[in-house]
């Protein structure tokens, strides 16, 4: 069960590599969106937030499956836009 919407998208994004068939390992996935495969498995346990850009190349990547607003506090996507 997850305790914030930011947990959620962690928990969308996770789900996402599981049952991708389009990226062979999470490092693919991780080279595909421009970030280290350390990074991604940071972002994935929690111990770090994705950038705004990373969240958007996460979303684009993830064609919309994993939204921005999943991944980042929902007035840091306000204050973007």
């Amino acid at each position: 069960m997850t305790d914030t919407p930011i947990a959620a998208g962690r928990d969308l994004l996770a789900e996402f590599l599981k049952t991708s068939s389009a990226y062979e390992s999470q490092k693919h996935f991780a080279e595909a969106i421009g970030c280290s495969e350390s990074h991604l498995s940071l972002i994935l346990s929690g111990k770090r937030s994705p950038s705004m850009r990373l969240s958007k190349r996460i979303a684009d990547e993830t064609g919309g499956l994993v939204p921005m607003a999943s991944l980042v506090p929902a007035e840091d996507v306000e204050a973007a836009e």
